[in-house]
């Protein structure tokens, strides 16, 4: 697959090439984010340039995060979805597949085929849900964050 011309640079490991399944609430605000488009970023600028996670952060969640007494980095999200699979019945194979980790356990090898069969893997998707509820998707913007000179995020 290849990079976007904006992407910075290229994921550490192949892992990082992965179908990432979704709830089926999340994967529809998602759709209506998108709206009708077909290529670039998920999450883009109105130019469809890459928006950047420093400019995120600065622009909007830090302020959030920092007014809800948190002294936490972006990582604390992905931190947040592993310890929310972990949590879960689900296997290990596939919370390591679906964070891009390597497995190497024999048993996942040999398992490899569950990781390659979407149904499973929406399934397990389904049951394990995100940790949270989705906003409503009036309430779902990126655009909407904003930081304390009221500038606009993305």
């Amino acid at each position: 697959m290849p990079l976007p011309k904006d992407t910075l640079e290229p994921p550490k490991t192949e892992n990082g090439y992965r179908t990432i399944d979704l709830c089926e609430p999340l994967a529809n605000a998602l759709k209506t984010y998108i709206g009708k488009r077909k290529d670039g970023f998920l999450l883009q600028t109105k130019d469809g340039k890459m928006l950047s996670r420093q400019n995120l952060w600065r622009d909007g969640f830090a302020t959030i995060a920092r007014d809800m007494g948190l002294d936490i980095g972006f990582n604390a999200f992905r931190r947040f979805r592993e310890s929310v699979l972990q949590a879960s019945e689900c296997r290990d194979l596939l919370i390591n597949f679906w964070m891009g980790h390597a497995d190497k356990e024999m048993s996942s090898r040999y398992a490899k085929q569950l990781v390659q069969n979407r149904k499973f893997r929406q399934e397990w998707s389904a049951k394990v849900g995100l940790g949270f509820e989705v906003p409503k998707l009036e309430l779902f913007a990126i655009r909407a964050i904003r930081n304390q000179e009221c500038r606009v995020a993305a």
